[in-house]
């Protein structure tokens, strides 16, 4: 796991480097596997997690098309998740690594790689409204 976070049901962690995973616990001594992606954006992670007026928000990575994107998910419990497909074009090739939330903003962190040829990456800042 990369990110735990208390919700009013328990406990929520997410990550996995390769498959999206979420767990679930009522205490952190036991967790059980609550979410695992089966479909053509099944390599990645979910790096971080949030809890937000209207549920849960965790972001990540989704390997696609040969490419990392951006990866949001929304979830009410942490038990079953949304990908936002919308956002994986925003950045592109890149990766989130950390989120926050205040009110009705997310703000998120984390790089892309530079447009050119080179290895070069640049810092990248996502930011949404939520949706109550």
């Amino acid at each position: 796991m990369l990110s735990v976070v208390l919700t009013k049901g328990g406990l929520v962690g997410v990550g996995d480097w390769y498959n999206h995973q979420s767990w679930i616990s009522d205490d952190g001594t036991s967790w059980d596997r609550a979410f695992r992606v089966e479909s053509d954006m099944a390599v990645g992670s979910m790096t971080d997690v949030v809890v937000a007026e209207a549920g849960l928000v965790a972001i990540g990575t989704a390997y696609t098309q040969g490419e990392k994107r951006l990866a949001v998910w929304s979830s009410l419990d942490g038990s079953d998740w949304f990908l936002d497909a919308s956002e994986s074009t925003v950045f592109g090739n890149g990766w989130l690594r950390a989120i926050a939330v205040r009110g009705d903003r997310l703000v998120a962190v984390g790089w892309v790689w530079a447009d050119d040829a080179s290895d070069n990456i640049q810092p990248a800042v996502w930011t949404a409204e939520l949706d109550n």
